[in-house]
This record gives structure tokens, sequence and C-alpha cells, in this order.
């Protein structure tokens, strides 16, 4: 095989990662999810001062955003690549901002480094494309590093659903490692390919997998496709060997950051529901609603120490709309079939915050039962987000804003640095281009 050789432990590290903002592992989002499972978030209520560490921050914008965003935290960005820190670095200089840190270095050195305790870790995209060495480090780094009640989300990919896919990606990173060119360029060459070699008989790979891997290139960065596939360690996971060690390091499985499969009676059918009742293993009952599901990515929270939250907590918590009370489709679609919630409470809470958003408590009032149903169905369909109390925006948000809007063309950062925290743009009315004023303002946002 032709070697290229920008690999860090067997990660492609030719090429910077796209600059992306995952919302899910913003903390107004994570404490909306421990909320929901009755855990009380690190940070408490309001905008209290908190710490958050990102482990493979790649050009550190996602981290970036938060830091503008919410001045009273102190952010640390983490990652091997150099050329990805010193973008990250070059940038938050740009910004001015004094509240963020990137430090160039490997998982296990991260282990070994003093910092002080973090309220909030995570790690998008890392624990199922690095060695398992790599992902040991990433849990012990949280084992050592959380705070007395701080929070580990993971984003990664996972089995069952990646199963068919398993061939498919190894026989595009062979293919690509034989290939000449960009990364960009070898991807293309390794997917001609491989289509070629399935026209003429290959087995292994479905055609639609592939043609669903080429209508995504539509609509992400190129040179996200080379930093998936092209790596060495590259391996679907199952929830249950990620919750398993993580509960040895006393790190407890606290729910899923993914509200369209986070409840149990809105995705699985009575039987299946049943079935799990039975099941009190923790890792055993995750992996086989994931078997269920046929899921292929999970975003995970882990919580030290949780402390019991109340349904008060999540009453007051503040939610932003991406839709109006007309604009929504008030269904969605899951594995068990269709949820369906046309009523007073869903049309009520959109209606209550097509001004900016608001606390739920102070959105309606038909009973608590019925405003947390309606919350958690228009969170599943995507109709409202997880929001934080207002704050005026610092000159490094508006500063940051600015040049987000100056490359709106662009596909990655689809986000912007709002009274409430930041916000996906691109989550609002989509396809539909830039969002409109009256999309900007539902999310506390402005032109």
């Amino acid at each position: 095989m032709t070697k290229h050789p920008k690999r860090i432990d067997g990660y492609f590290a030719e090429t910077l990662y796209p600059s992306l903002f995952h919302a899910q592992f913003a903390p107004p989002w994570i404490d909306a999810v421990l909320r929901r499972q009755g855990v009380e978030p690190p940070r408490g209520p309001g905008r209290a001062p908190f710490r958050v560490a990102d482990l493979g921050c790649g050009d550190g914008m996602g981290l970036i955003l938060l830091a503008a965003a919410y001045p009273e935290g102190d952010f640390v960005g983490i990652d091997a690549m150099p050329a990805h820190i010193t973008a990250a670095k070059r940038a938050a200089k740009r910004f001015g901002l004094a509240n963020i840190a990137f430090h160039c270095t490997t998982f296990d050195q991260a282990c070994a480094r003093a910092f002080a305790p973090f309220d909030y870790i995570g790690a998008q995209g890392v624990i199922a494309w690095v060695s398992l060495a790599a992902r040991t480090s990433v849990y012990d780094f949280a084992a050592t590093h959380l705070g007395p009640h701080g929070v580990l989300t993971l984003g990664y990919n996972t089995m069952p659903g990646w199963s068919e896919a398993v061939p498919m990606q190894r026989l595009l990173w062979a293919l690509g490692a034989t290939a000449q060119g960009t990364p960009a360029a070898r991807f293309d060459a390794a997917l001609a390919r491989l289509k070629a070699h399935i026209a003429v008989g290959g087995q292994g790979v479905p055609l639609a997998r592939v043609e669903a891997l080429e209508a995504m290139r539509k609509d992400l960065p190129a040179d996200y496709f080379p930093h998936e596939y092209f790596n060495e360690n590259w391996q679907p996971l199952w929830s249950g060997d990620v919750i398993a060690p993580l509960a040895a390091r006393g790190l407890d499985f606290a729910g899923l950051a993914m509200f369209a499969t986070a409840r149990d009676d809105f995705c699985l059918r009575k039987a299946q529901r049943q079935a799990l009742a039975n099941v009190r293993d923790v890792p055993a009952r995750e992996m086989l609603r994931d078997s269920f599901l046929n899921t292929s990515f999970r975003i995970d929270c882990f919580a030290r120490a949780p402390r019991p939250a109340d349904d008060n907590g999540r009453m007051q918590g503040w939610l932003a709309a991406t839709v109006t009370v007309d604009e929504a489709n008030y269904e969605l679609k899951t594995a068990a079939g269709t949820l369906r919630f046309d009523n007073a409470a869903a049309r009520a809470i959109l209606a209550a915050l097509a001004n900016g958003p608001k606390r739920l408590c102070d959105c309606a009032d038909y009973g608590s039962a019925d405003m947390l149903n309606a919350a958690d169905a228009l969170l599943a369909a995507g109709l409202i987000l997880p929001a934080d109390p207002p704050q005026a925006l610092s000159s490094a948000a508006d500063a940051l804003n600015a040049a987000i809007v100056e490359r709106r063309k662009r596909p990655d950062i689809a986000a912007r640095i709002g009274l409430h925290g930041v916000v996906r743009v691109s989550s609002m009315k989509k396809g539909q281009g830039a969002p409109s004023a009256d999309a900007l303002r539902r999310a506390g946002l402005t032109e």
C-alpha cells in the first residue's frame, strides 16, 4: 500500500477537521438531558461559573463559540494535531478570548497533567475512531479530572446500526491508502472504485449504503469524509462496552443526549418496553435497546455522584422555538410508529416562545405533567431547543457573530451566539437558506 504518513496512533491527521458546532455538547443541552433523567446539572440554576474540557477539539471553533457566549466559564481544548491547536489558538487570540486555552497533547499525556476540576468534559467523534489505548485514556481523563458532580458527554458510532457499513469502511480505507492526491481526491477515488467493485459482483457492501454516503457529501465539507473513513482503528462500539468501563470508574450512565430517542414510550413498542423492563443491568439494557432501534450513533451523558433533581427544575428550564405554531408539524416518525402531539400544551409552548426564549413554567399552565410531556415531544421533533437565561453579549461574541455571518455560505459553522447561548441556525427552517429575522428572534438571536 502507498503510505500517507500523517497519522497519530492510526488516526487520519493530514487535514484539519471541518469547523463544526455540536449543540448537544453545550451546557444548556446537557443540563436539560440531566434534569429530564432526574439528575441535577453541575452548574445548578442560572448562569453559575463552570469549567469545560473538549477532548479532540479539532480547530476549536465549537469551543470558541461557547467561550464567547459564556464569559463566566473556563474552557480547555485538547487535541494531538499541531495544526488544529495552531488554528484554535489563532482564532481565540483574534477574538480576544481570555477564558479559553488549548493544549497540543495526546489523551494519555493529558491524563497526567494538572487541571482544575471540570464540570463538563466532552468528546465528540473520538472514541470510535481511535485506538483502544486512546479510548481508555479518554475514560481515565474523565475519571481523573471531572469535579464532584461533573458530567462526561460522548458521541460515537454504535452497533448494530453500523453492522453492514463496517466492510464499506474497511474497503474505503484500503482503497484510499493506494490512491494518490489530496485526501478528498483519494476518498473520491476510493468511493468510485468501491462502486465499480459492487457493479461487477462485489459482496458485503449494499449499494444503498454507498448511495447514502454519496448523498451525505452534498451537505458536509469534503474533508469530513477522510476523517471519518480513513482511520486505522475505526470501530463502531456497542454502548454496553462504553457504559461498563465508565461505571467501573465511578461515572454512571445518566441518559441519552438525543431527545428523539431518549424516551422509551416515544420510540419503542409496548412489547419491547416490557422486554427491557426485566433487564436490570444497564449495559445490557442499552445494548438490547440499541438492537431494537438499530442504533448507529449515540450521544451519552455520564455523571459522577449524581444529585437528584425534581420536575420543578425542568419547569424552570429555558427553551427556544425553531418554528412558529403554524409552521410546526406536530408529529414525529419513530421506530415504534408516528408520535402525534397536536395538543393545547404543545401549541401553547410554541406560541409563548414566538418572541424569544422563556422558562417552561412561564409558557402556559396546563399542569406540569402535560407541559413536560409536550416539551419532550417538541424537543424530540426539534421544534424547540434548550436555552439559558439571557445575558448581554460580550464584544468577543459580537465579533465572532460578525465573522460567521461573513462566511455564512460555508456549510460548517452553522451557529450563532445569542442572549441565551449558542444556537445552531441550521436547525431553523432547514433547507430554506439563511434564517429569517423572525426565526432568529425566536431563538433569541439578532441579525
